[in-house]
């Protein structure tokens, strides 16, 4: 997909960042976040994923970074194009924040959700 298609600008997080979320047969998978915006994601799926993770299948973020939690968390999209090792996913409503704040959240220090994050 071409810069010129977005609506948003996409931007890589400055740490090593996980977004767990659910499918609607309930289905759970971790995923590293590769790229943000106000409009969507690309994750980045290997093994099983790489399978289940295809276009048009509706996904729910259940948890992800502290940091970007009041933001994400629970909201809902859609996986819209799948490419290697990466899946881009389109945001079903608008965020509660600005493109330009969501980046701002990504430089923010994260805190763990969770223990055990794949190395």
């Amino acid at each position: 997909m071409t810069d010129e298609k977005r609506r948003f600008h996409r931007r890589k997080p400055q740490h090593y960042e996980y977004v767990l979320f659910s499918t609607e047969e309930g289905q759970r998978m971790l995923c590293p976040l590769e790229d943000l915006s106000a409009g969507g994601m690309r994750i980045g799926c290997s093994g099983e994923a790489v399978a289940r993770l295809t276009p048009k299948l509706p996904i729910s973020i259940d948890d992800c970074p502290q940091n970007l939690r009041n933001v994400l968390r629970r909201m809902r999209g859609e996986i819209v194009w799948a490419m290697d090792g990466s899946r881009g996913v389109s945001f079903y409503d608008d965020l509660c924040v600005t493109n330009q704040e969501l980046h701002a959240l990504l430089d923010e220090p994260k805190a763990l959700p969770w223990a055990d994050w794949p190395e």
